[in-house]
C-alpha cells in the first residue's frame, strides 16, 4: 500500500483539518447527527457512507468517516458498545472501514504527524487545543495505519462536507436523536452536492438506515484425504477436548511498512487435566474456526488418536468445524466454557 502523498495534497489535506478546526463544528453538531453520503454507483445504488463530526462530548475531536461497506454496521455497533463493556475488543476492527482526523495535542502525534505538519509548512499554536490534524485510514481486520491518496482524496472533501452540514444542523427537525439508531431517521446528501455553497434542507432527504443480513458462519471445507487419515485412527474413550478460537487486540507486523493486523488465535484444552496443548494463530480475515481446526489436526495427528467428544462455546464455532468433527466420526457438542479456559484467555488479554 503506498502511504507517501504527494506534498500538494498534503498541504490540502492539513489546510481543510485546519480551516475544519477553525470553525469548532462540534461546538453545534453531536456525534450522533450522523450524515449519509449517497455514493453513485452507475445504474444501481452506490450504498452509503457515513458522517460523524467528533468533539460535542469533550474527548475526541475530529472527523469519522465509515465505507458504504461497513457504515451501517458500525453505526449500530457504536451504540452497542456504550451498553456493552464487555464486547469483545476487536469487533470494531472486524469491520471498520474509512478515515478519521483527529485534533490533538503534540504530546499525542508520532513522528509521521508531525514531519507531515513541518512539510507543509504549518505551525501549531502553541497551547491550543487540538492543534495537531492526525490522520488514519481504517481495514478490515487491521489496526488503523497511514492514510493513502485515495483516502485523503476523500476526506478532503469530507471535511469540506462537514462544514456545510455543521451550518445545516441547528435547523433540521432532529425530533427522533434519542432513539436507536436503526430506528431513526438519518438525513442523506447525495455525493455530488457542490461544497463549494451552503446547503439548504433541499439538499437533504431522510431514511432509515438499511442494515445488510447478518453474516452466517459457514461450514469449514473438508479435505477427503486428511479426514479419512483421521478417521482411521483409534478413538480415545473418554478423551474430550474444549476447542475455542478468539481473536486478540494485539498488533502483528512492521507499522513502518503496512497496517499491522490483529490475530485470532486456535487453543484445545484436555477438559480432564486443563491442560492446553500449543495454539495456532493466523490473520483474523480466516474463515471462523480455521484456527481451531487446525489445532484440532495437531492434536489428532500428533497423539495418533481421535477424542471422544469435543466441546465449543458457540453455535458459530460448531457450524464451523462440524464438516471435520462429526465427519470425523467424533461427537460434537455446544456448552457452557470451562473456568480454567477463561483464565486463560484473561492471561492473554493482560498480556496484550
Amino acid at each position: 500500500m503506498k502511504t507517501k502523498l504527494p506534498l500538494k495534497l498534503e498541504r490540502e489535506l492539513v489546510a481543510a483539518a485546519i480551516a475544519f478546526r477553525e470553525v469548532q463544528p462540534w461546538l453545534d453538531v453531536q456525534n450522533a447527527h450522523y450524515l449519509l453520503i449517497a455514493e453513485s454507483g452507475g445504474s444501481n445504488d452506490g450504498g452509503r457512507r457515513v458522517m460523524s463530526i467528533l468533539g460535542n462530548g469533550g474527548q475526541q475531536f475530529g472527523l469519522q468517516t465509515y465505507s458504504a461497506a461497513s457504515g451501517p454496521q458500525m453505526l449500530v455497533l457504536v451504540e452497542e458498545m456504550s451498553r456493552m463493556p464487555d464486547m469483545e475488543p476487536t469487533v470494531m476492527l472486524e469491520l471498520m472501514e474509512g478515515e478519521i482526523l483527529e485534533l490533538v495535542s503534540k504530546k499525542e502525534t508520532e513522528t509521521a504527524d508531525r514531519a507531515r505538519c513541518e512539510r507543509v509548512g504549518y505551525q501549531p499554536v502553541a497551547r491550543v487545543k487540538q492543534a495537531w490534524p492526525v490522520f488514519r485510514q481504517f481495514r478490515p481486520f487491521h489496526f488503523p495505519w497511514e492514510i493513502d491518496e485515495a483516502a485523503a482524496e476523500r476526506l478532503i472533501v469530507d471535511l469540506k462536507r462537514a462544514l456545510r452540514w455543521a451550518t445545516l444542523v441547528p435547523s433540521l427537525d432532529w425530533d427522533d436523536l434519542h432513539k436507536p439508531v436503526a430506528q431513526r431517521r438519518l438525513p442523506v446528501v447525495e455525493a455530488t452536492t457542490p461544497v463549494d455553497r451552503p446547503w439548504t434542507a433541499k439538499d437533504i432527504k431522510w431514511e432509515k438506515l438499511q442494515l445488510p443480513p447478518a453474516p452466517q458462519t459457514a461450514p469449514l471445507a473438508v479435505d477427503a484425504a486428511i479426514l479419512a487419515a483421521w478417521k482411521a485412527l483409534p478413538v480415545k474413550t473418554g478423551l474430550s477436548v474444549w476447542l475455542d478460537e478468539r481473536a486478540q487486540p494485539m498488533p502483528i507486523g512492521d507499522p513502518k511498512k503496512e497496517a499491522p493486523y490483529f490475530p485470532r488465535l486456535g487453543v484445545c484444552f484436555d477438559l480432564a487435566s486443563g491442560r492446553a496443548h500449543p495454539p495456532t494463530i493466523g490473520p483474523a480475515a480466516q474463515p471462523h474456526g480455521i484456527f481451531a481446526q487446525e489445532v484440532l489436526a495437531q492434536l489428532i495427528t500428533k497423539g495418533k488418536v481421535r477424542p471422544q467428544r469435543v466441546c465449543v462455546g458457540s453455535e458459530s464455532l460448531q457450524t464451523a468445524l462440524a464438516p471435520w468433527v462429526e465427519g470425523a466420526g467424533i461427537t460434537l457438542v455446544v456448552t457452557e466454557p470451562p473456568e480454567f479456559t477463561e483464565e486463560f484467555w484473561g492471561m492473554l488479554a493482560n498480556l496484550g
